[in-house]
C-alpha cells in the first residue's frame, strides 16, 4: 500500500488528525506529570544554586577577614600631597617619617640649532647616538665616597673674603659638583676650583680668604679647607684619596675589581722566592679588604698599603728585601691590571700600582680606547700661522686632565697658539686654534694625535676631535647598572649559531655580573665566543664556526622576558662567515645618513630604530631658522644622558646643545639632610625606602614632609560589614526559598527542604557561637553584630570601630584565632569557622549542596528517560492510529465504490426491464 497522510478524510470528512492528537493526549497524561516534575526539579536546582552563589560571596567575604594582611592593612598619608604621596603595601608598619625632596629624575634632552625647513640637506658624513655617559671623558663624585670612603659630614660653613662673611648651606650636597656650584653661586666673590684632589678658593679681590664651620660640624675640616688663605688664595689638603673604606665599585672610573669566586686572583713572589696566591674573597667590596686578604695571603711577608699621592695601592716586602713581583693567575688575568699593577717594576722594597682614582672632572687614560689606552708617543700640531710643535706623553700622564694640560704646556713652551679641550659632547678632544687668523691650516699629525682622535687638517679655527671610547663596562660590571641603571630583566633567548645548532639562556637572578652572564652564554657549546666588544660598552656574540661549516647567519630570539632585548642582542648578523658574523650590543646608535640627509630623515630613522632615544621637530614659527631637532632619552636619571656625533662632510659637527640634563632624583630621609639618609633614584618612585611603603615624588620642597602610616581601621570596617551583608543575603535566600504565604498557598521554591533548614540552623548556630578561652573579645555580639527582629543580622559600627580602636588585636583574635578545636570548647576565629563550614556546604564534588545537585541531576534524568520510553510508546501509537484511519478510509472508499456499482447495475436492470 503507497503512503498516506493524515487531516480531512476525503470520504469519511473525519478529521483525523485531531481524533488521534486527542487519543494521544489522553494516553500521553504521564509525560505532562513527567514534565511538570522535571521543570520543578529544575527550578529547585536554580534556587539552591542561586544559594550556593550566595555562600560563595560569604565564603569570600570570610577569607578576606581571615587574611591576616586585612588586619595589617595600613593607609599612608603625605602632609603636602603636591610635594609626595605614598602608597602602602604589604610589609608598611604604623609610623612617621619626615622626607625632604631635593631633586626630581628628568629624561636627557638635547635641541639642534634652528633650521630653515625639517626636508634641506644636512651635509652629514655621520651621525651616532652613544646611550649612556659612560663613555664621557668627565666624572662627578659623591661626597660619601671622599677621604678615602669616609666621606664629609654635611653642613654649613661660614667663607670670609676680607672682611666679609658668607654663610653657604652644605647639608644636602651629594656631589662634589654640587659644593662647587655652592661655593661659586654663593656671592662671596670667590672663584672655587677643583685641581688635582684639592679644592681651590681665589677671591677675585685678592682678600684673605678662610673657612669656618657653623656650630660643631666638621664640614671646613673634612672638605680639606682650613688651611691658609692669606694670600688670596685657599689651596685645600687632598680629599679625592684612596682608603680602606673606598669601594671597589668606584675605582678604574666606576668599573671596579674583578673577582674569581673561590680561585686564585693574582699571584705574589716574594724576594726570598716564595710564591703567594692571593684568593680575594668575592663578597669583597672595599679596598681595605683587598689589601687585607694581600696581606694574608703572603703571611704578612707583604704589606698594602695607600701610596703617598694616595690614588694607587703600594706593596711593600715586609723584610726590607726586594719588591714583590705581582703576576696574574690562570684563573684571572684581569684583578692585577684592576689594581694597577700591570707591568709595573719595583723600586727598593716596593712596587706601586697604576692609578685607580682619576679624581673629580677626570677619567683615566687606561681605560680610553675601549681599555686599551693611549698607544701613541709623539705628534705634531701646526696652528694656522704656520707655528708648529711636537707632543709627546713623556711627562708620563695617567688621566686626560693631565694630558691635556701636559700638551698644552709643551705647545706653549714651543710658541704653537692652540690649545687641546674636551669637544661639545665630551667623548673626545678637539683642537682650538688661538692665533685669531680666520686663514691658513690648522692640523695635527703623528700616532698620538692619531691616538687622541684629532689626526687632521683643517681650514677652519678648530679639529673635532672622535670618539675615544671610554670604556662603559667591564667583566665585574654589576647587571642591575646596565642600562643607565635599569638594569638587565630576567628573561630567556634563543640562539642559533651558523652551524644551526641552538640552545636556550635563560638570565635570572642568579646572574650578577657581566662576566658570569658571558660564563654562561659560553657554556652551551655553540659554536660562539660571548665577550665584551670592542668598544666596550656591550657584549657581543661571534661566531667561531669555521666557513665550511657556516650555513646560516648567526641568530638570536627572545623566548620570554625582556633580557635579550635590554642587552640589545636580538637579531641576526650581518654575514654568515666573516668579520660581519657577529651580534653586537654596543650601546651606540649608527645612523644611515649621507650629504643629502635632512631632519625629517633623522627623526623618522630613530623612530623605526626604537633605540631609547626619541627624536621630534619643533617649530618656534619665528626667523628665518624655525626647526629643531630635539632628542630625547626615552628613560630617565643619570643613567639616560646620551651624546651625539653628527659630523658634516666638510669636517664640522652638527650644533646640538644639551637643554635637560639627565639626573636621578634626589630625597633626604629625615627632616633635615645634615644628618638625614640619601635617596637616589633613577626615576621618582621610590620603593623599599620605608618598608612597605611606596613614595612618589612630584615637586622640588625645602620643607619637610611628612609620610604617616597608620593601622586601616576603614578597611577592617568594611571587610567586617562586607561579611555582615554576606550572611544577610545568605539568610534572605534561605527564607525566600523556604517561604510559605498561608493565604495564597503559595511556596518557596525550596520550601520544606531539609538542606536548606541545615544551612540555616548552621548558619544561626555559628553567628552565635563563642571562642573559648578568648581573653578579651568572644563574640560576635561584643563587636556588634547580632540579630534583630526578622532574622537578619545587625551591625553597630560604633560599637565596633570602639573594639578596633581599644583593642585591635583582640578584634583580629576574633576571626583569626587558629587553636584546633579541643574537647573542651572551640578556641578558632569566625573567619576560619566561616571558610570551614563554607568548606564542607560547597566544595565541589564532595560538599553537601553538590550531593544534592547530584541528586536532583538523577531525578531529572530519569524523568527525562521516561518522558523519552513515553514519547517512544505515543509514536508508534500515532503510526498505528494513522495506519487505522487510513485503512478506514479505503474500506469506505471501497464500500462507496461497490455501493454506485450495485446502482449502476440496478439502473441498468430497470432500464432493460422498462423496455
Amino acid at each position: 500500500m503507497g503512503s498516506f497522510t493524515t487531516g480531512i478524510g476525503l470520504i469519511s470528512g473525519l478529521n483525523s488528525a485531531s481524533i488521534i492528537e486527542q487519543i494521544l493526549m489522553s494516553e500521553g497524561r504521564g509525560r505532562m506529570r513527567l514534565q511538570s516534575r522535571i521543570a520543578m526539579l529544575q527550578g529547585q536546582q536554580s534556587a539552591m544554586l542561586g544559594i550556593n552563589s550566595k555562600l560563595l560571596s560569604l565564603q569570600s567575604a570570610a577569607q578576606a577577614l581571615g587574611s591576616a594582611s586585612s588586619f595589617g592593612a595600613t593607609a599612608a598619608q603625605s602632609s603636602a600631597p603636591n610635594v609626595l604621596t605614598a602608597l602602602t603595601g604589604d610589609g608598611a608598619l604604623p609610623g612617621s617619617w619626615s622626607c625632604i625632596v631635593s631633586q626630581l629624575a628628568a629624561h636627557h634632552q638635547v635641541r639642534s640649532t634652528g633650521h630653515a625647513s625639517v626636508d634641506g640637506a644636512l651635509g652629514l658624513d655621520s651621525f651616532t647616538i652613544d646611550r649612556g655617559d659612560g663613555g664621557l671623558l668627565t666624572s662627578d663624585i659623591e661626597v660619601a665616597a671622599l677621604n678615602g670612603g669616609a666621606g664629609i659630614q654635611r653642613g654649613r660653613i661660614e667663607l670670609m673674603v676680607g672682611g666679609t662673611t658668607t654663610m653657604v648651606d652644605l647639608r644636602d650636597v651629594v656631589t662634589l659638583d654640587d659644593v662647587l656650584d655652592r661655593l661659586n653661586e654663593s656671592g662671596a666673590n670667590v672663584i672655587v676650583t677643583m685641581r688635582d684632589q684639592r679644592l681651590h678658593i681665589e677671591s677675585t679681590s685678592g682678600d684673605a680668604v678662610s673657612v669656618s664651620g657653623v656650630g660643631d660640624v666638621t664640614t671646613a675640616h673634612d672638605l680639606g679647607l682650613t688651611t691658609d688663605g692669606s694670600s688670596g688664595e685657599l689651596i685645600g689638603e687632598p680629599i679625592v684619596t684612596l682608603g680602606e673604606s673606598t669601594l671597589l665599585s668606584s675605582l678604574n672610573d666606576g668599573l671596579g675589581v674583578f673577582i674569581r669566586d673561590g680561585a686564585p686572583d693574582l699571584r705574589i713572589t716574594t724576594s726570598d722566592g716564595v710564591v703567594h696566591d692571593i684568593t680575594i674573597p668575592a663578597s669583597a667590596m672595599t679596598l681595605g679588604e683587598v689589601m687585607q686578604a694581600i696581606e694574608t695571603g703572603t703571611n704578612g711577608s707583604v704589606e698594602a698599603a695607600i701610596a703617598p699621592d694616595g690614588v694607587r695601592l703600594q706593596l711593600l716586602d715586609a723584610a726590607g728585601g726586594d719588591a714583590p713581583v705581582v703576576e696574574t693567575t690562570a684563573s684571572n688575568t684581569q684583578a692585577v691590571v684592576d689594581l694597577g699593577f700591570d707591568g709595573t717594576s719595583g723600586v727598593g722594597a716596593s712596587v706601586e700600582g697604576h692609578r685607580l682614582l682619576a679624581g673629580h672632572g677626570d677619567v683615566l687614560l687606561r681605560r680610553l680606547n675601549g681599555g686599551g689606552g693611549i698607544a701613541g708617543t709623539l705628534g705634531t700640531i701646526t696652528d694656522r700661522s704656520g707655528a708648529s710643535g711636537a707632543i709627546s706623553m713623556q711627562s708620563r700622564p695617567e688621566t686626560i686632565n693631565e694630558l691635556i694640560e701636559s700638551c698644552n704646556q709643551q705647545l706653549q713652551n714651543q710658541g704653537v697658539a692652540a690649545h687641546l679641550e674636551r669637544n661639545a659632547s665630551n667623548h673626545g678632544l678637539r683642537l682650538v686654534d688661538d692665533t685669531g687668523l680666520t686663514t691658513g691650516v690648522l692640523s695635527a699629525n703623528g700616532n698620538l694625535a692619531s691616538a687622541l682622535g684629532i689626526v687632521s687638517t683643517s681650514a677652519s679655527d678648530r679639529i673635532e676631535g672622535m670618539d675615544l671610547q671610554h670604556q662603559s663596562i667591564a667583566r665585574s660590571t654589576l647587571l642591575s647598572t646596565l642600562n643607565g641603571g635599569h638594569g638587565i630583566g630576567a628573561g630567556s633567548f634563543t640562539i642559533r649559531d651558523a652551524t644551526g645548532a641552538t640552545a636556550e639562556v635563560t638570565v635570572d637572578q642568579s646572574i650578577d655580573t657581566v662576566d658570569e652572564l658571558l660564563e654562561l652564554i659560553n657554556s652551551k657549546g655553540l659554536s660562539i665566543t660571548a665577550q665584551l666588544n670592542a668598544t666596550t660598552d656591550g657584549i657581543e656574540l661571534v661566531s667561531t664556526a669555521t666557513e665550511a661549516a657556516s650555513t646560516m647567519a648567526l641568530r638570536v630570539d627572545a623566548t620570554s622576558g625582556t633580557a635579550a632585548a635590554d642587552l640589545r642582542v636580538l637579531g641576526e648578523a650581518d654575514e654568515v662567515f666573516g668579520a660581519g658574523a657577529r651580534i653586537d650590543g654596543g650601546s651606540t646608535l649608527h645612523l644611515d645618513v649621507d650629504a643629502d640627509t635632512s631632519l625629517q630623515d633623522i627623526v623618522d630613522q630613530l623612530t623605526a630604530m626604537g633605540g631609547g632615544v626619541t627624536a621630534s621637530l619643533v617649530n618656534t614659527g619665528s626667523g628665518a631658522s624655525p626647526w629643531h631637532l630635539v632628542l630625547q632619552s626615552d628613560a630617565a636619571g643619570a643613567g639616560s644622558r646620551f651624546t651625539v656625533d653628527a659630523r658634516r662632510t666638510d669636517g664640522t659637527v652638527l650644533d646640538l646643545s644639551t637643554t635637560v640634563e639627565g639626573v636621578d632624583a634626589v630625597a633626604w630621609l629625615g627632616a633635615d639632610p645634615a644628618d638625614g639618609l640619601l635617596l637616589r633614584s633613577t626615576t621618582n618612585t621610590l620603593s623599599g625606602v620605608i618598608p612597605g611603603v611606596t613614595l612618589d615624588l612630584l615637586a622640588v620642597s625645602d620643607d619637610p614632609v611628612t609620610i604617616t602610616v597608620a593601622r586601616d581601621d576603614a578597611s577592617v570596617m568594611a571587610a567586617i560589614r562586607s561579611l555582615v551583608d554576606a550572611c544577610n543575603a545568605v539568610l534572605d535566600g534561605l527564607a525566600d526559598a523556604d517561604a510559605y504565604d498561608p493565604e495564597t498557598g503559595q511556596k518557596g521554591a525550596l520550601f520544606g527542604n531539609s538542606t536548606v533548614a541545615r544551612i540555616e540552623r548552621a548558619m544561626r548556630e555559628l553567628l552565635q557561637e563563642t571562642i573559648e578561652g578568648a581573653p578579651q573579645l568572644d563574640s560576635l555580639r561584643d563587636i556588634g553584630i547580632t540579630f534583630q527582629s526578622g532574622g537578619r543580622l545587625t551591625f553597630d559600627e560604633a560599637r565596633c570601630a570602639a573594639a578596633l580602636a581599644s583593642d585591635p588585636t583582640a578584634v583580629e583574635s576574633l576571626f583569626n584565632a587558629t587553636s584546633d578545636e579541643t574537647a573542651t570548647g572551640d578556641a578558632r576565629g569566625f573567619a576560619i569557622r566561616f571558610t570551614d563550614m563554607l568548606e564542607r556546604l560547597t566544595e565541589p564534588g564532595t560538599g553537601a549542596l553538590a550531593a544534592v545537585g547530584e541528586r536532583w541531576d538523577r531525578q531529572i534524568d530519569l524523568a527525562g528517560e521516561r518522558i523519552n520510553d513515553i514519547e517512544s510508546r505515543l509514536d508508534a501509537r500515532r503510526l498505528q492510529l494513522e495506519y487505522r484511519f487510513a485503512a478506514m478510509e479505503m474500506a469506505i472508499a471501497s464500500m462507496q465504490s461497490q455501493t454506485s456499482s450495485l446502482l449502476a447495475f440496478g439502473n441498468s436492470y430497470a432500464s432493460m426491464m422498462g423496455r
